[in-house]
């Protein structure tokens, strides 16, 4: 008989674990936060027509949306054209835009677009995210859309701000434990004195050198773009420091 009690009251409380899961374990069983999956089907399509005042092409974007990404794809295609035939054509983090951003936004009054988004971080957070911007064009003789960063020098004088901001700020943005001799110098300087260290600034949330080389190549390449080079993201990996 006393086996039996026993039994039951067991099988009421599993039942009452069960009934009340929800506010037992909630991480378990409780609502799920995200809205998109980073390597999944994209969760969100939407079709452009530009320039307005004359529309030419039509941009077809695929957008992936989380809460710790917003990547976008794109296609873009001549109207009356063929399908199978786009004039320029981009899938999610390409041309190093390996970062949480990627998007596209397309002129009102103009056979251009931009492509914005974060080309990833230094290793030191939120703060030292790399942005950059392409600017496309289209060449009528050559049928295609082509880069045109050279043209927007203003705009790479306001992005060279920032990388310099970050350029000058050196290990300090890694926050403390940073190691006494590589403190209070830029990166730049960092660089230039340890060129070939394993890891820079901090022995336990360094900066790998290649993410040190690579940003301040794209410090160099913004320099670059506002002399009048027309350089794109994807050639900073192959400028020489």
């Amino acid at each position: 008989m006393l086996c039996l009690v026993i039994f039951l009251l067991i099988l009421a409380s599993l039942g009452a674990l069960y009934i009340n899961r929800k506010t037992l374990f909630p991480h378990w069983f409780g609502p799920k936060k995200f809205t998109g999956n980073i390597f999944g089907k994209p969760s969100a399509r939407t079709d452009y027509v530009f320039p307005q005042n004359k529309p030419q092409f039509t941009a077809k974007v695929s957008a992936i949306t989380s809460e710790s990404s917003r990547q976008q794809s794109v296609t873009v295609y001549s109207i009356g054209g063929k399908k199978e035939n786009p004039v320029f054509q981009r899938n999610f983090y390409d041309d190093g835009f390996h970062g949480k951003v990627l998007t596209y936004t397309f002129s009102s009054d103009s056979t251009s677009f931009r492509q914005s988004g974060s080309l990833g971080t230094i290793g030191c957070g939120y703060e030292c995210s790399m942005v950059w911007s392409n600017f496309y064009v289209w060449n009528p003789q050559q049928k295609a859309f082509i880069l045109d960063n050279a043209s927007h020098k203003d705009f790479f004088q306001q992005m060279l701000i920032t990388y310099q901001t970050i350029d000058k700020r050196g290990c300090s943005t890694v926050g403390s434990n940073v190691v006494p001799n590589q403190s209070g110098i830029s990166f730049t300087e960092l660089y230039s004195k340890y060129p070939a260290l394993k890891w820079y600034c901090n022995p336990t949330q360094g900066i790998l050198p290649t993410n040190l080389m690579f940003f301040l190549k794209a410090e160099k390449a913004v320099q670059q773009i506002i002399a009048g080079k027309n350089v794109g993201s994807n050639d900073i990996q192959n400028i020489s420091l």
